[in-house]
């Protein structure tokens, strides 16, 4: 991890689209990160969401390519796609949820067929 951003720029386009959401217009973030020492002349940069639950959600994947004289370089973040803004994590984050009761189920299922075959040699 390079740097933890606080959510705190103003986005009323954010809070137009989203209204219901209580905190949508003071949902964005900057941030100006020294890249330098940490990649070569380019690399893959990842921003990850912590969500409230300090769950992570992938926000972007940018190509990071850095300027022979070290310069400031403003990396645009892609277009939101389906799977991104609100909607897209509150479906992601109901997949998570259905694949917890799946695993939940395995480990229950588990514990019943040790316990059994504890019962049966026991």
């Amino acid at each position: 991890m390079l740097k933890t951003i606080a959510v705190n720029v103003h986005r009323p386009d954010v809070l137009i689209n989203y209204p219901q959401v209580a905190e949508a217009g003071i949902s964005g973030f900057r941030a100006t990160l020294d890249l330098s020492k940490v990649i070569d002349q380019q690399d893959q940069l990842t921003i990850y969401g912590i969500l409230r639950d300090q769950s992570l959600v992938k926000m972007a994947e940018v190509t990071v390519k850095l300027a022979s004289d070290s310069s400031t370089v403003k990396i645009p973040l892609p277009q939101q796609d389906a799977d991104s803004g609100v909607e897209g994590i509150q479906l992601k984050l109901q997949r998570i949820q259905a694949d917890l009761e799946r695993s939940k189920v395995f480990v229950q299922k588990v514990k019943t067929d040790l316990q059994n075959r504890t019962e049966l040699n026991g």
